[in-house]
């Protein structure tokens, strides 16, 4: 699968970081039930959220207490496909030390909606 093409397919004609996964990373995919998301830079929750028909009691223009993180950075990321979070039974404050002792960021609003947004046949795990 052309995965720039597929990109375009959810997000329109934008531009599209290389993929800083490998082929190999990328083929492994199904086989370690992960998926594979982008989401491009400067996209904001409002925007997503119209472009993907997410209906929404916030107004986004006035929202202080959501963090969204590395709003400049075109980004690729692989999560679970996993029904059940991994972290499920873990309370909120230990999830996040785990993810930041591994250097991770988890999920903001952001990538949240990058990630629920498409239905399951689009997902990307090639």
């Amino acid at each position: 699968m052309d995965i720039k093409k597929y990109v375009k397919g959810v997000y329109g004609n934008i531009k599209v970081d290389k993929c800083q996964f490998t082929n190999k990373e990328i083929s492994e995919l199904k086989k370690t039930k992960e998926l594979l998301i982008y989401l491009p830079s400067k996209i904001s929750p409002s925007k997503l959220c119209k472009l993907f028909g997410i209906k929404t009691n916030i107004n986004f223009k006035n929202e202080s207490l959501i963090n969204n993180i590395m709003i400049k950075e075109n980004q690729w990321f692989i999560v679970s496909n996993s029904k059940t979070p991994e972290l499920i039974n873990k309370s909120g404050q230990e999830a996040k030390r785990i993810y930041e002792n591994e250097g991770l960021y988890g999920m903001d609003l952001r990538r949240y909606l990058a990630f629920i947004s498409l239905p399951a046949e689009r997902k990307l795990h090639t």
